[in-house]
């Protein structure tokens, strides 16, 4: 329905994929450090900026209150990310289970790696992860940061989401995490106005 163009309205150009990973697995398996954010401004410049419709600013409200993660060598910054609390402002309720997921609620899931499912009824206690880096998109090194940094946090799942042309996704497929997915489309009110070239670097915090 949107692809489908109409009198007077914008035109909606289909870009592609996004995909939300909802993961924990919390488990220290590599030294991080908290709140020592010296480097990543750089990286903001060398790195970030090369993305398309990544946030300017990294202290947006709408991030919520953030907790900075990351993981030196040699003074280096080779993983990092912020880790958000929203839930002042932004919530998400589990109402009820239906069919598989009903029988799948009752299990050990953190056992497996995967997030424990939300009783029925409850507020779900998640944070939201933004600014993810990890030098090459190390999967080995992604896995163990996320899983170190969530065992750090009080929360019960962590979000994070991303573009199909985003490298990273390659390395959250590996991790034990729930996956929803996400058409992404622009809007248009000119027709000769060019598609985002390069990685698009949207945050799910933001969404």
């Amino acid at each position: 329905m949107f692809e489908k163009k109409h009198k007077n309205m914008p035109e909606y150009r289909y870009l592609g994929h996004y995909t939300t990973y909802c993961f924990h697995g919390g488990k220290k398996l590599i030294d991080i450090e908290k709140n020592n954010p010296a480097g990543f401004d750089e990286l903001m410049k060398t790195h970030f900026c090369a993305m398309n419709l990544v946030p300017a600013e990294s202290d947006y409200a709408g991030f919520g209150e953030k907790t900075f993660y990351c993981v030196r060598k040699n003074d280096e910054i080779i993983a990092c990310c912020f880790v958000g609390n929203q839930q002042a402002y932004k919530q998400y309720k589990m109402c009820a289970y239906g069919g598989i997921y009903k029988v799948l609620s009752k299990f050990p899931t953190k056992l497996f790696q995967y997030p424990a499912f939300p009783k029925p009824s409850a507020m779900i206690n998640h944070g939201v992860v933004s600014y993810l880096y990890v030098k090459d998109c190390d999967s080995k090194l992604c896995k163990k940061f996320l899983r170190s940094v969530a065992a750090d946090t009080d929360f019960s799942l962590l979000i994070w989401g991303g573009f199909e042309n985003n490298p990273l996704c390659a390395a959250l497929d590996k991790m034990r995490a729930i996956q929803y997915g996400s058409r992404l489309y622009e809007v248009l009110w000119e027709e000769d106005a060019p598609a985002p070239c390069g990685v698009i670097g949207m945050e799910a915090a933001l969404l």
